[in-house]
């Protein structure tokens, strides 16, 4: 996708899973991807292997947890490229399966600052950034989860239904500008959280990461402008 040539994203979660291919994939398309996790190795081994075939990409060790330090990481990016295109919102946290009332004060906060309150936060550092760019992207990866009814889901399904509701506000906010805002449930992949909530599944009969950069790529397109959905796998049109 020639449109894509020298724009500027930021993956969070970017090292494993669903985040690592996504940034693999923006960068094989000539996209600078920043990347953020919360180990420097897994960001060191992912830059290196971008640089490996050609791409771009700059490493920011960071934890979205630290609510405090979003503002920070914002300013840096304006300092050094003035713009964002797209902004891929991929990391979250998932606790131990258990009853609302047996979860740990420790991961009902977690589950908060990194799944809802972390989106809030780049949704106010980051506007005017991704306005800044002739065709700004937001994606932001939920879960099925936030809908109907999961036990033991807690604080998980909380957090993401809130996020689904905050995406739709914005995107309702942003409706007349040329930033487009969507939600993409990638559905059951073979990930290290998939893993933990169904120890027994077997992960082969799972969709590869690989089939959610696909799709995400497509939603990355300058010519793509659809706004404020709610896309799920294979289902990106």
């Amino acid at each position: 996708m020639n449109n894509l040539n020298n724009r500027i994203a930021l993956v969070t979660g970017s090292t494993k899973g669903i985040g690592k291919e996504i940034a693999i994939k923006l960068a094989k398309n000539n996209v600078h991807v920043i990347l953020l996790g919360r180990t420097v190795s897994a960001l060191e081994e992912l830059s290196d292997h971008i640089n490996d075939f050609g791409g771009k990409s700059s490493c920011i060790q960071f934890d979205l947890n630290d609510l405090n330090e979003i503002p920070k990481l914002s300013m840096e990016i304006k300092k050094r490229w003035g713009k964002l295109d797209i902004l891929i919102s991929n990391a979250a946290y998932l606790h131990s399966l258990t009853p609302l009332s047996h979860l740990s004060e420790k991961d009902w906060q977690l589950s908060l600052n990194i799944n809802l309150s972390s989106n809030w936060l780049l949704i106010k550092y980051f506007e005017s950034l991704l306005l800044k760019s002739d065709s700004g992207k937001a994606i932001f990866l939920t879960s099925g989860a936030s809908q109907g009814y999961r036990p033991f889901w807690g604080a998980y399904a909380i957090s993401k239904a809130g996020l689904d509701s905050m995406i739709r506000a914005w995107s309702s906010e942003m409706e007349k500008t040329n930033l487009k805002i969507n939600l993409y449930d990638p559905g059951a992949t073979r990930t290290q959280m998939r893993a933990r909530a169904y120890p027994g599944e077997d992960p082969q009969s799972l969709k590869d990461p690989i089939e959610i950069s696909n799709d995400i790529l497509k939603i990355c397109n300058k010519d793509f402008v659809k706004n404020g959905h709610r896309f799920e796998f294979n289902k990106v049109k």
